[in-house]
């Protein structure tokens, strides 16, 4: 019995001792606010760019979108949200379709909003605002399915607790697909 529980014991201490892999993390960058602060969420990858966004700093410190290549450096600021039409704050990730990424602000002077950007960087085209009657902080990002953009609200809608929408991939009033009650569900 005491030959068995220690050929045991070294199995499993052997097993923990090989299962324990040695990683070393490099940083790729430090955000120093101008080029945006608290990258909140994760990043996507396209060929050997990395794009991302902050949710405050940049140009007005509402946050940005940026990318960086896979080697590390300084982040590219490819646009700053100014708070007011262009919303403030993005939370939800950033999606790429083509050479256009996807994405959403959370706040600002309007509810928030849904922009499309080219990787190039510019002036966000905003797709979509929302004013708290078709919904309002549409922090969770979007996903893209054909030519329309899904996503849903934290606040608002028709009770309140939240929404799912969608919007065309050019722009416009969103579609309330469903709005959440507390009996089914809230703050998605």
């Amino acid at each position: 019995m005491r030959r068995q529980l220690l050929a045991a014991m070294f199995l499993v201490a052997t097993a923990a001792s090989t299962a324990v892999a040695q990683y070393t993390l490099t940083n790729l960058a430090y955000f120093n606010g101008t080029d945006g602060a608290q990258p909140e969420r994760g990043v996507i990858l396209s060929g050997s760019t990395l794009y991302g966004t902050t949710y405050e700093g940049g140009a007005y410190g509402n946050g940005d979108v940026f990318s960086l290549p896979t080697t590390g450096g300084t982040p590219t600021v490819l646009t700053s949200f100014n708070g007011t039409n262009q919303g403030s704050s993005p939370q939800g990730g950033l999606i790429l379709s083509g050479s256009t990424l996807y994405g959403t602000t959370g706040s600002g002077s309007v509810y928030g909003t849904v922009f499309s950007l080219p990787t190039t960087g510019d002036t966000p085209t905003i797709l979509t605002s929302f004013d708290s009657t078709n919904g309002s902080r549409p922090e969770a990002g979007v996903i893209l399915s054909g030519g329309t953009l899904y996503g849903t609200t934290v606040f608002s809608g028709a009770n309140g607790v939240g929404e799912v929408f969608s919007v065309p991939v050019t722009g416009g009033t969103p579609t309330v697909l469903a709005s959440f009650d507390t009996s089914n569900g809230a703050n998605p």
